[in-house]
């Protein structure tokens, strides 16, 4: 890049290898946006076509660790063997039938003099817990409500920021109550003229109503929360026919939610003792 004349920064005009692996990463040049811990569609313009950019990182013979964004290689596996996290790897290969993802998993020590040379595709690793939750069947009453319990209590500290915001509505509603009465004395006094009186109440009335608007968003919020923690029992089923639709980032929080970790014995995954998963299988 430096020999065709193309310059990093004046202080760094070479590219460094590291700067050059993120821009191959960074699907912002495809039309995405990084938003919340996942990419989305943008608005902005797009730089090069997905087709391209994927045979550019084949070309580079791209192989990926990044284990952290894979669905299960964020810490949540640990070896049966010798107890050291489980990590990923996609690899980016061209087929007859075009650019193929493929992704494995295996201990971090995989090659490790001794250690067993297991690694498994997360096709694998999608069966066996397709199989885990389908073993669940129906839950008892008492594990029906403990699901809810667990909804509720996420979905109201993911919305704590707007009860927090509802409280301070209240707050300014009142505080412009007070204003309100403060201004009808003035003009009533001829301190200040009809005109300015006018004008300010508009100013209030726009206020207030930006003010309910945000209280009316919360009482829309705790419907939703009542909606969603009413079918939170089917949260199983759900997870089970929907889980290979999930974007990796949801299916990451579900595993961490429900299962907490793993062990990989052999080629076997095995729910850690006590998770939440196991509890409502027993119950």
């Amino acid at each position: 890049m430096f020999d065709e004349g193309l310059f990093y920064s004046e202080s760094k005009p070479k590219f460094s290898e590291s700067k050059i692996n993120s821009i191959l990463h960074d699907s912002s040049y495809l039309g995405f946006i990084w938003f919340r811990g996942a990419w989305h569609p943008g608005r902005h313009e797009v730089l090069i076509d997905p087709v391209t950019w994927d045979q550019l990182r084949v070309s580079f013979n791209e192989q990926t660790y990044r284990s952290h964004e894979l669905v299960y290689g964020s810490r949540l596996i640990r070896c049966g063997h010798c107890g050291h996290i489980v990590t990923g790897e996609e690899k980016l290969k061209m087929t007859k039938k075009g650019l193929k993802a493929y992704i494995y998993y295996r201990c971090s020590r995989y090659r490790t003099a001794g250690h067993p040379q297991v690694r498994l595709t997360e096709q694998e690793l999608d069966r066996q817990l397709q199989d885990m939750l389908d073993s669940v069947g129906d839950l008892s009453d008492e594990n029906r409500n403990l699901v809810q319990m667990v909804a509720r209590s996420l979905l109201e500290t993911r919305f704590e920021d707007e009860k927090v915001q509802v409280s301070e509505s209240k707050r300014l509603l009142s505080l412009l109550e007070t204003q309100r009465d403060k201004l009808l004395n003035l003009n009533l006094t001829g301190s200040v003229s009809d005109v300015e009186f006018t004008k300010k109440r508009a100013e209030f009335d726009e206020r207030e109503w930006r003010l309910r608007q945000q209280m009316a968003r919360q009482t829309q919020i705790g419907q939703y929360i009542e909606s969603i923690c009413g079918h939170a029992e089917q949260v199983f089923n759900v997870l089970s026919n929907e889980w290979l639709q999930m974007e990796r980032r949801a299916r990451q929080l579900a595993l961490s939610a429900l299962f907490g970790g793993f062990r990989l014995e052999g080629r076997t995954l095995v729910p850690e003792n006590r998770t939440r998963f196991e509890l409502f299988r027993a119950g």
